[in-house]
C-alpha cells in the first residue's frame, strides 16, 4: 500500500508537500471500514483520500508529480533526452534547484522509502531504504549522490553484490534503481514492479477511445468482465449488454486487443448493438472509464488516482465508488482510491455502521485540501491537522457547511466578480 508520497520544487509546490496516507492513532471514527492494516499489522492506511481546493491550486499537479514519479523509474527515456522535471518557476532561486519526490509503500512486510532529487540534466541524489515488518530494522540498500563532480553510489551490503557492477553503467540521467531492475536485481524488479502494476491513473478530459482503453483491455482480456459489466448497467439502464466490435486487423505486434476493437452495447429489447461513443451520455462514458481501474485495483489491491472523480458524475454515484474502497467486504484486498473533487457533498455525507448507526462517510485524516499563497506556492493539509485559534477540528463539526464558508481555506476568493466595464 501507498503510505506517503512527497514533493518538493515541481510545478506550484515550492516547499515539500506530503500526502500522508497513514492513518492518524487520535482519529477513530470508522477504524475498521476506512483503514487496512499494512507492514505487518504494524501501520494502519487510508483506503481512500480526497483532495478539495480551488481551480488552478495545485491538485492535478500532485497528481502529475506522482505519475511523473512513476515514469522516471519504469519508462525509457532516449539518449539525448532531458529528464523531464519542472521546477517552481514563481521565483528565481527555485528555478535553479533540483526537484525532490519521494515515496514510501509497503510490499508484503517490507516498507521501502525511495526517492530521488534530479534537474533535467541528472539524478543528483537518489536513495532506497528496506525496513522488514519483523525486526523494525532500516536497510540502506543504496545511496546516491550525484552533485560532485565525481558521482557516487554506494551500495549497501543487504543489496545483492551485482549491484556494484551496475554502478559503472547508470548515466547521468537514468535512476540507479531503473538499472538494478533491468539488469534483474531481484529486489529492485519487485519495487519497479509495485510502480507499474500498482499505481493507476484516470483523468476525467481523456476521450472514449483514450479514457476507457484500461475498462476495454479489462474486458478484451476477460478480466474483472462481470463486475465491470454491472457497475455500467447500474449507471445506465439502457445499457443491456457490453460488446467489443472488431475494427479489422492489425499486424502489428505491439497493439493491444482494445485498439482494434469498438466498444458497443446491446439496449433493451434491442437485437443490433449500437457504438457507446454516439449513443451515450457523457456521464456513462465516464462511468466505463472508471469502470476498469475501478474494478481491476479492487482485486490487485492497486492505488487508484482519479482526477476529478465528480467530472460528469452524479452525487450519489460518487459516494457509492468511494463506499467500495472503504468497504472491507468489496475491498478485501486493500486497494486505495486518492481523487480530487468539487463535490462538497462528500464531506456531509454519512453512511450505516455495522450496529445501525449513521457515521461520515470520511474520516478527517482522509480529506485534504490544497491552498495557494500569496507567492503562488501550493499548500498541502488534511483537515485533522487544521487548527484554529489554537484547536483542531472536531469530528462532529459540519465539516460541509464550514468548508464552503471559507473555514479551512482552499477556496476561491472571487470579490465582487463584476465584469462589466466601467463608463469612460
Amino acid at each position: 500500500m501507498l503510505l506517503r508520497f512527497s514533493v518538493r520544487n515541481f510545478h506550484s509546490f515550492r516547499e515539500v508537500q506530503t500526502l500522508d496516507l497513514c492513518a492518524v492513532a487520535s482519529c477513530k471514527e470508522r477504524l475498521e471500514e476506512n483503514t487496512a492494516l499494512t507492514f505487518g499489522g504494524r501501520t494502519r492506511a487510508l483506503k481512500s483520500a480526497v483532495i478539495y481546493g480551488a481551480n488552478a491550486s495545485g491538485k492535478t499537479n500532485l497528481f502529475v508529480a506522482a505519475r511523473l514519479f512513476r515514469a522516471l523509474v519504469c519508462q525509457s527515456f532516449p539518449l539525448d533526452a532531458f529528464i523531464p522535471v519542472a521546477p517552481f518557476l514563481f521565483d528565481a532561486d527555485s528555478r535553479t534547484k533540483p526537484t525532490e519526490m519521494e515515496a514510501v509503500f509497503t510490499i508484503g512486510d517490507i516498507r521501502y522509502r525511495y526517492g530521488f532529487s534530479a534537474t533535467r540534466e541528472a539524478f543528483l541524489k537518489e536513495w532506497l531504504y528496506a525496513t522488514s515488518a519483523d525486526t523494525n530494522r532500516t536497510r540502506t540498500l543504496f545511496l546516491r549522490d550525484g552533485s560532485s563532480e565525481t558521482p557516487v553510489i554506494d551500495v549497501g551490503a543487504s543489496f545483492p553484490k551485482d549491484a556494484n557492477v551496475l554502478v559503472e553503467r547508470t548515466r547521468p540521467s537514468v535512476p540507479f534503481l531503473s538499472v538494478c531492475a533491468q539488469f534483474a536485481i531481484k529486489e529492485a524488479e519487485s519495487i519497479v514492479s509495485y510502480l507499474i502494476n500498482n499505481l493507476l491513473w484516470i483523468s476525467w478530459d481523456k476521450d472514449l477511445h483514450d479514457g476507457a482503453r484500461y475498462t476495454m483491455d479489462c474486458l478484451a482480456n476477460g478480466r474483472e468482465v462481470e463486475p465491470i459489466e454491472t457497475f455500467i448497467r447500474q449507471t445506465d439502464p439502457a445499457i443491456q449488454r457490453i460488446e467489443l466490435q472488431d475494427l479489422g486487423t492489425s499486424d502489428a505486434t505491439d497493439v493491444s486487443p482494445s485498439k482494434r476493437k469498438r466498444l458497443c452495447f446491446l439496449p433493451p429489447y434491442g437485437t443490433e448493438v449500437l457504438p457507446i461513443e454516439k449513443f451515450c451520455s457523457l456521464g456513462t462514458l465516464k462511468s466505463i472509464q472508471l469502470a476498469g481501474p475501478i474494478f481491476h485495483a479492487l482485486k490487485t489491491g492497486a492505488t487508484l488516482f482519479v482526477d476529478e472523480l465528480d467530472a460528469r458524475l452524479h452525487p450519489i454515484l460518487s459516494k457509492a465508488i468511494i463506499e467500495l474502497f472503504n468497504s472491507a467486504q468489496t475491498n478485501p484486498n486493500c486497494a486505495q482510491i486518492i481523487f480530487t473533487t468539487h463535490d462538497t457533498n462528500l464531506l456531509s455525507a454519512s453512511v450505516m455502521s455495522a450496529s445501525g448507526e449513521k457515521e461520515r462517510l470520511l474520516r478527517r485524516d482522509q480529506i485534504y485540501f490544497i491552498e495557494r499563497d500569496a507567492a503562488f506556492a501550493s499548500h498541502l493539509y488534511s483537515l485533522i491537522e487544521f487548527k484554529r485559534q489554537g484547536n483542531g477540528v472536531r469530528k462532529d463539526a459540519s465539516y460541509e457547511k464550514d468548508y464552503l464558508a471559507g473555514l479551512y481555506g482552499a477556496i476561491p476568493y472571487l470579490g465582487a466578480f463584476n465584469l462589466r466595464k466601467k463608463a469612460p
